[in-house]
């Protein structure tokens, strides 16, 4: 449309167009409070990954990419 009416130089008649209206995403944060709870609801390797998504910082793809080789047993 942009290109027709500016570039062109053409007038836009016989079209009707409306322009998308996106509601605001407002992001939802959890309290410290509910994320503990959270975190005790969820077990198992799914419990794992998401403690290592929350506490580590990590992307998926990095705890996807993770090896035993990688963690240190070790530290304190």
């Amino acid at each position: 449309m942009f290109f027709i009416y500016q570039g062109l130089k053409q007038p836009l008649t016989g079209v009707n167009v409306a322009r998308s209206r996106k509601e605001p995403r407002i992001s939802v944060v959890l309290s410290k409070k509910e994320v503990a709870q959270a975190l005790i609801l969820i077990d198992g390797m799914v419990g794992l990954v998401v403690k290592l998504l929350h506490v580590g910082g990590l992307r998926i793809f990095e705890v996807a990419r993770l090896r035993v080789q990688d963690i240190d047993f070790e530290f304190k």
